[in-house]
């Protein structure tokens, strides 16, 4: 006699690929927050730099015939572009402590994080450093014979960190950081600024800052190079120091120079996160601003604005189960008669209300009902009279 299985009990189906890379992926996942950030932020400024110094290197160890519009500017843009693409959903991909310390200041990031974030930058740009030198050894090897060198002819330092022009003074140098830093926190706030209206999408917020990133180094590389980013600079001079170019890279200008594009550039973030916060963001009207504004408002906002761009459009009329096309749409919205205490019916969630109750804006008693074709993800039903 056989035994019938027990009730309650049922077979488990065979796990799947699918499942068993799902539960992988699950044991994968850092539960710690901040060396999931740390991660995030080294990964990034690891991205962002390898770009860097790589089209740096194309351009000194290539010679003749590379463009540097094309291998340095456009090189540093992507990289930054795919740094905030890779790391965005984690961190925030602030990939440059001086981005952090800024928004510690103005209260849009809590203090407790800068230590891990910061750790997670410079780790980065030591590793792109490592990274690039060990791509491009041979080409280095042939460019100045294995004698490394921070100025002169056959420099290469200048591929992983910034070397001032021979008529840079240091105030200058510091002038040139304050105002490079400084402009890029106001393009970087003004494309995350929530009370901004006009900010880009967030797919498409990585590559604008990528191009602005592009055109910052087009206009403030010839002093220095445009470090605007602490991250970019000492990580690849301690590098540097270990690699065999000698302490020359902290030894520049007697030791008047390293500081500058480790230092002033928060002090130019700060200075321009603070100038965006007072002069534009604080200004921006509250009234223009989504997040102040209520979802039912805002629903009823876009309604209108639907409506009017669609006052000639085809309309249906319901009559029981039947559909008919009619006219197109008149000029006016019924509306609820004062005892509903409604407004003008747009909302897709506002329902349709029996004619006798419905009066028209101009006072005519029982106009017929319509029902709008609705479009996006406000679809809406509305109300109209044909006049």
């Amino acid at each position: 006699m056989k035994r019938e299985p027990k009730s309650g009990r049922e077979e488990r189906p065979r796990s799947s690929t699918v499942d068993w890379r799902d539960a992988l992926r699950r044991k994968l996942v850092i539960r710690n927050e901040a060396i999931r950030e740390c991660i995030s932020e080294c990964f990034g400024t690891f991205l962002l730099l390898v770009f860097g110094y790589a089209a740096i290197a194309t351009y000194i160890l290539g010679g003749e015939g590379v463009t540097p519009l094309v291998s340095v500017n456009l090189g540093w843009g992507f990289g930054v572009a795919l740094a905030v693409w890779v790391s965005m959903s984690v961190s925030g991909a602030h990939v440059n402590p001086s981005v952090t310390v800024a928004l510690v200041v103005i209260g849009k990031f809590p203090l407790r994080k800068v230590p891990h974030y910061l750790l997670g930058q410079y780790a980065g740009g030591f590793l792109a450093a490592a990274l690039v030198y060990c791509v491009y050894l041979d080409a280095l090897n042939s460019f100045d014979g294995g004698v490394r060198s921070t100025t002169g002819a056959n420099a290469t330092a200048v591929i992983f960190t910034t070397v001032p022009n021979a008529y840079l003074t240091a105030l200058s140098a510091v002038q040139d950081q304050l105002v490079g830093t400084a402009i890029l926190l106001v393009g970087v706030l003004a494309m995350t600024d929530q009370r901004n209206p006009h900010r880009p999408s967030p797919g498409l917020f990585p590559l604008c800052i990528g191009l602005y990133v592009a055109s910052l180094t087009m206009c403030y590389a010839l002093n220095m190079g445009a470090p605007i980013n602490p991250a970019r600079d000492l990580p690849s001079r301690i590098f540097l120091v270990l690699a065999g170019w000698g302490t020359e890279p902290f030894s520049l200008n007697n030791y008047n120079y390293f500081w500058i594009p480790v230092v002033v550039p928060h002090i130019g973030a700060i200075l321009g996160a603070i100038l965006y916060e007072v002069l534009i963001s604080v200004q921006i009207p509250d009234t223009d601003h989504p997040d102040d504004v209520s979802d039912t408002e805002l629903i009823q906002r876009k309604a209108g604005d639907a409506m009017q761009r669609r006052t000639r459009r085809l309309l249906e009329v319901s009559s029981g189960r039947e559909q008919r096309k009619i006219g197109r749409c008149g000029s006016s919205m019924l509306r609820p008669s004062p005892n509903h205490g409604a407004a003008n019916l747009t909302p897709n969630e506002l329902p349709l209300v029996p004619l006798d109750t419905l009066s028209c804006r101009n006072g005519a008693p029982n106009s017929e009902v319509y029902v709008c074709k609705g479009r996006r993800n406000y679809a809406m039903r509305a109300v109209s009279v044909s006049l």
